[in-house]
């Protein structure tokens, strides 16, 4: 089996971040119980609008994440394309 290079490990690295962070975001929406405690009409509108403000927030930041995801994995990339060795067919004529 071939040993992987520092860099492949800190691809792989990069990876499990991203992935670890995503499923932290998504499953952190919250409880709006603690926050509403009145059980008439204006409750149930403060809660709906609590769970509507919380899972916007967590799309939000689902889709940063996810853009700041696709970013690391353009430049790691180039960082990729950058480190290969060049060989006398590689070229682009």
């Amino acid at each position: 089996m071939r040993k992987l290079s520092l860099f492949a490990w800190t691809v792989i690295a990069v990876q499990i971040f991203f992935v670890y962070f995503m499923f932290q975001i998504g499953s952190s929406l919250g409880d709006c119980d603690e926050y509403v405690t009145d059980d008439g009409l204006a409750g149930v509108a403060r809660e709906r609008a609590c769970e509507v403000i919380d899972e916007a927030m967590t799309l939000l930041f689902l889709y940063g994440l996810g853009a700041l995801w696709i970013f690391a994995n353009i430049i790691l990339g180039i960082v990729a394309l950058s480190r290969r060795k060049k060989r006398a067919n590689d070229s682009l004529s």
